[in-house]
């Protein structure tokens, strides 16, 4: 088992926009700009993000969350858009793999730390909520089908 050890990122660190990047879950709603210019829509809104980074110090995934803190806790910005708070992998990390499960097992147990309450949205190319289960959380499957706008024309 890989040593995978969560910290908060920075916000200037430029390590989220290259994991987005690379990520299959990767969408608008992950950049950095989106949710800098989100968590700046309300002065009391703040943006945490979670990396976890592996034994080369490598960030191999990533969560941001946009909170408030109320009464000494930390409590989730109940906007819904797609995919809020969905974790990234980078894109080396194998589909449904035991480092897969490793990594988000270890960002499922910080986050659960950091937060009385969390929902989140996976991305449709996060399939596999094991990991989360397994440390304690609750799913509620929601199913979105999507469609190939690539070609309108085929």
């Amino acid at each position: 088992m890989k040593k995978i050890e969560v910290r908060e990122i920075s916000a200037t660190d430029n390590a989220w926009d290259e994991l987005a990047a690379s990520s299959r879950q990767n969408c608008l709603f992950a950049s950095r700009k989106f949710l800098d210019v989100w968590a700046g829509e309300d002065p009391s809104w703040h943006l945490l993000k979670l990396g976890c980074y592996d034994e080369a110090n490598r960030l191999v995934c990533g969560q941001a969350i946009i909170h408030r803190k109320l009464m000494g806790m930390r409590v989730q910005n109940t906007l819904s858009i797609f995919y809020a708070g969905t974790p990234i992998l980078a894109g080396g990390i194998a589909e449904n793999s035991t480092e897969q499960y490793e990594i988000l097992s270890a960002l499922a147990r910080e986050s659960r730390k950091r937060f009385p309450y969390l929902r989140i949205e996976f991305h449709p190319h996060l399939t596999d909520a094991r990991a989360y289960l397994d440390n304690g959380w609750e799913a509620a499957p929601q199913y979105t089908h999507t469609w190939n706008l690539h070609n309108l024309n085929a």
